[in-house]
């Protein structure tokens, strides 16, 4: 399931940094198994990217807990030297998510090759 088509930062070496977030949520009967996407373009002085599940069953029989979003998260930053001028840039395409029905087990979401954080 694609979400967005891509999530860009861009930034030259005197512009500070830059920052872009998006939510990834399973339509309604259905969770979030993992995150699925295409590395475009990563580099430059300093980037960054993180996948977090979010929204999480509430009083989950199954351990660990399923979820029914990600919260996606890049960063990059330039490097602010007049002596050392990088920018840097990363860019994610196809972004979206993987899921499965809403009912599937951690049997089931193992066999979907599902991710499974820890979640208190």
């Amino acid at each position: 399931m694609i979400l967005w088509k891509s999530i860009e930062c861009d930034v030259a070496w005197n512009a500070g940094s830059c920052t872009a977030t998006k939510d990834l949520d399973a339509p309604p009967g259905w969770q979030a198994c993992k995150v699925v996407y295409n590395l475009a373009h990563e580099g430059g002085f300093a980037t960054s990217k993180k996948f977090t599940p979010d929204n999480w069953y509430t009083n989950d029989p199954e351990s660990p807990d399923r979820y029914r979003r990600y919260k996606v998260y890049i960063s990059a930053s330039g490097s602010d030297s007049i002596f050392n001028q990088v920018g840097a840039r990363i860019r994610l395409e196809n972004v979206g998510i993987d899921i499965i029905p809403a009912t599937a087990d951690n049997a089931a979401r193992y066999a979907a090759g599902c991710d499974m954080p820890d979640h208190d």
